[in-house]
């Protein structure tokens, strides 16, 4: 029997109810003034080989951070920047209007599955959307990103981004 293409794994995934595993931690991310929280996701109290990764970027003087779904690749992210321009793909979904923009955006799993192969996840999300207007702080956009991915909802207070290590 031939494995399974690896878009239905990720289907399937997403379609499951996931909670939070550990304790969140910020730690110095890849990239020079990035900080990141890695959250290990479980479905059914067991690991789902997947995480919910966050990087905020406490020495700018702007709101800006991302929230990821991994697998180990990114299916899912939340782009909230206003620095930065995003150009969609031409191969994308016919609903998808927006085709250049600098504003908060989100790359969707539904809008960026075709790039997958049989057997590999995309090196990027090609196709994004402009975040909801009424999705305009780090724990609304955190809430939104949960209830899109099938999160559980985090406890208040328990994630917020890392304090502002400079004023301007």
């Amino acid at each position: 029997m031939p494995d399974r293409p690896i878009a239905e794994l990720i289907d399937e995934l997403l379609a499951a109810e996931k909670t939070l595993g550990g304790t969140p931690d910020w730690q110095p991310g890849p990239y020079e003034g990035e900080e990141r929280l890695v959250i290990p996701l479980r479905v059914n109290g067991v690991s789902a080989a997947a995480a919910l990764i966050i990087t905020g970027y406490p020495y700018i003087g702007h709101t800006k951070f991302r929230i990821m779904l991994c697998a180990p690749k990114c299916v899912w992210r939340i782009d909230y920047a206003t620095d930065e321009h995003h150009v969609n793909s031409f191969n994308r979904p016919p609903d998808l209007l927006e085709y250049d923009f600098c504003e908060p955006h989100y790359h969707a799993w539904p809008d960026n599955r075709r790039f997958c192969t049989h057997n590999s996840l995309p090196e990027r999300l090609e196709n994004a959307r402009i975040m909801p207007h009424d999705v305009r702080s780090f724990d609304t956009s955190l809430r939104w990103f949960c209830g899109q991915t099938d999160i559980v909802q985090p406890e208040n207070g328990l994630i917020m981004l890392p304090p502002r290590r400079r004023l301007l």
